[in-house]
Protein backbone atom coordinates (compact mmCIF):
# COMPACT_ATOMS: atom_id res chain seq x y z
CA UNK A 1 0.00 0.00 0.00
CA UNK A 2 3.20 2.28 0.62
CA UNK A 3 5.56 1.90 -1.96
CA UNK A 4 8.25 3.92 -1.85
CA UNK A 5 7.41 6.97 -4.64
CA UNK A 6 9.84 6.13 -7.57
CA UNK A 7 7.49 2.81 -7.97
CA UNK A 8 3.81 2.05 -9.39
CA UNK A 9 1.84 -1.16 -8.55
CA UNK A 10 0.36 -2.52 -11.86
CA UNK A 11 -1.09 -5.70 -12.55
CA UNK A 12 1.88 -7.15 -12.77
CA UNK A 13 3.58 -6.51 -9.51
CA UNK A 14 5.78 -2.96 -8.81
CA UNK A 15 7.10 -1.13 -11.80
CA UNK A 16 10.17 1.69 -11.45
CA UNK A 17 8.59 5.13 -13.14
CA UNK A 18 11.80 5.34 -15.03
CA UNK A 19 12.74 9.38 -14.75
CA UNK A 20 12.54 8.75 -10.82
CA UNK A 21 14.52 5.96 -10.94
CA UNK A 22 17.13 8.03 -13.38
CA UNK A 23 16.51 10.88 -10.37
CA UNK A 24 17.66 8.20 -7.37
CA UNK A 25 20.62 6.91 -9.62
CA UNK A 26 22.00 10.51 -9.81
CA UNK A 27 21.28 11.27 -6.28
CA UNK A 28 23.21 8.23 -5.13
CA UNK A 29 25.83 8.93 -7.84
CA UNK A 30 26.46 12.18 -6.35
CA UNK A 31 26.58 10.55 -2.54
CA UNK A 32 29.32 8.28 -4.06
CA UNK A 33 31.44 11.39 -5.38
CA UNK A 34 31.30 12.51 -1.79
CA UNK A 35 28.25 15.20 -1.77
CA UNK A 36 26.44 15.56 1.25
CA UNK A 37 22.79 16.02 1.75
CA UNK A 38 22.98 20.06 1.48
CA UNK A 39 24.72 19.98 -1.72
CA UNK A 40 22.87 17.21 -3.00
CA UNK A 41 19.80 19.09 -2.50
CA UNK A 42 21.04 22.04 -3.96
CA UNK A 43 21.35 20.31 -7.17
CA UNK A 44 17.97 18.95 -7.23
CA UNK A 45 16.66 21.95 -6.35
CA UNK A 46 19.23 23.90 -9.11
CA UNK A 47 17.51 21.20 -12.12
CA UNK A 48 14.04 21.46 -11.64
CA UNK A 49 13.11 20.25 -15.48
CA UNK A 50 15.83 16.88 -15.13
CA UNK A 51 14.89 16.36 -11.75
CA UNK A 52 11.63 17.28 -10.77
CA UNK A 53 10.53 16.15 -6.72
CA UNK A 54 8.30 13.33 -5.79
CA UNK A 55 7.78 13.47 -2.61
CA UNK A 56 4.56 14.63 -0.82
CA UNK A 57 5.65 18.63 -0.34
CA UNK A 58 5.99 19.05 -4.22
CA UNK A 59 9.76 20.43 -3.61
CA UNK A 60 13.19 18.73 -2.65
CA UNK A 61 13.96 18.77 1.16
CA UNK A 62 16.87 17.26 2.69
CA UNK A 63 15.04 15.23 4.83
CA UNK A 64 13.60 13.20 1.39
CA UNK A 65 16.95 13.12 0.49
CA UNK A 66 18.35 11.23 3.29
CA UNK A 67 15.09 9.05 2.92
CA UNK A 68 16.04 8.23 -0.34
CA UNK A 69 19.59 7.75 0.32
CA UNK A 70 19.03 5.23 3.72
CA UNK A 71 15.47 3.36 2.05
CA UNK A 72 16.69 -0.50 1.61
CA UNK A 73 14.10 -0.47 -0.59
CA UNK A 74 16.59 1.12 -3.28
CA UNK A 75 17.79 -2.35 -3.86
CA UNK A 76 14.68 -3.90 -3.73
CA UNK A 77 14.41 -5.09 0.02
CA UNK A 78 10.87 -4.57 1.94
CA UNK A 79 10.49 -4.69 6.01
CA UNK A 80 7.27 -5.47 7.06
CA UNK A 81 6.04 -3.35 10.02
CA UNK A 82 3.21 -3.04 11.83
CA UNK A 83 1.95 -0.39 14.28
CA UNK A 84 1.75 -0.72 17.89
CA UNK A 85 0.29 1.43 20.60
CA UNK A 86 1.37 4.85 20.38
CA UNK A 87 1.24 4.62 16.22
CA UNK A 88 4.78 3.67 16.59
CA UNK A 89 6.00 1.18 14.29
CA UNK A 90 7.77 -1.55 14.48
CA UNK A 91 9.53 -4.08 12.41
CA UNK A 92 7.81 -7.97 11.82
CA UNK A 93 9.62 -10.33 10.03
CA UNK A 94 12.72 -10.47 8.26
CA UNK A 95 13.47 -8.22 5.67
CA UNK A 96 12.46 -9.53 2.43
CA UNK A 97 14.86 -9.49 -0.33
CA UNK A 98 14.28 -8.51 -4.26
CA UNK A 99 10.37 -7.46 -2.93
CA UNK A 100 10.98 -4.49 -5.17
CA UNK A 101 12.64 -4.23 -8.45
CA UNK A 102 16.36 -2.27 -7.61
CA UNK A 103 17.52 1.40 -8.24
CA UNK A 104 20.66 0.90 -7.53
CA UNK A 105 23.15 -2.31 -6.65
CA UNK A 106 23.07 -3.62 -2.73
CA UNK A 107 27.02 -2.86 -2.99
CA UNK A 108 26.04 0.61 -4.08
CA UNK A 109 23.97 1.27 -1.19
CA UNK A 110 26.12 -0.29 1.46
CA UNK A 111 29.01 2.15 0.12
CA UNK A 112 26.90 5.09 0.33
CA UNK A 113 25.96 4.11 3.99
CA UNK A 114 29.51 3.96 4.67
CA UNK A 115 30.49 7.17 3.24
CA UNK A 116 27.55 9.25 4.64
CA UNK A 117 28.79 7.45 8.31
CA UNK A 118 32.46 8.84 7.28
CA UNK A 119 31.55 12.26 6.74
CA UNK A 120 29.37 12.79 10.08
CA UNK A 121 30.69 14.87 12.61
CA UNK A 122 29.00 15.17 16.05
CA UNK A 123 29.62 18.95 17.15
CA UNK A 124 29.27 19.56 20.35
CA UNK A 125 27.37 22.39 21.33
CA UNK A 126 29.00 25.84 23.34
CA UNK A 127 28.23 26.96 26.64
CA UNK A 128 26.32 30.35 26.34
CA UNK A 129 29.61 32.16 26.60
CA UNK A 130 32.39 29.95 25.81
CA UNK A 131 33.31 28.60 22.18
CA UNK A 132 35.60 25.15 21.95
CA UNK A 133 37.75 25.92 18.87
CA UNK A 134 38.79 22.18 18.69
CA UNK A 135 35.13 20.57 18.70
CA UNK A 136 35.22 18.29 16.20
CA UNK A 137 39.03 18.38 15.29
CA UNK A 138 40.79 16.54 18.05
CA UNK A 139 40.16 13.04 19.07
CA UNK A 140 41.83 10.62 21.72
CA UNK A 141 44.67 8.72 20.75
CA UNK A 142 43.97 5.52 21.53
CA UNK A 143 39.94 4.88 20.44
CA UNK A 144 39.36 8.05 18.36
CA UNK A 145 36.66 9.39 20.09
CA UNK A 146 36.31 13.14 20.12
Amino acid sequence: RMAPRLLELTENGYKLIPERAATVREIFRLSVEGLGVQRILSYLVANPEKHPPFGDSGRWRDSYVLQILSNRATFGEFQPQMREEGNLRVDCGEPIKNYFPPVVSEDLFYQVQAGMKARFRVLGRPGEYETNLFTGIVFHAEDRTT
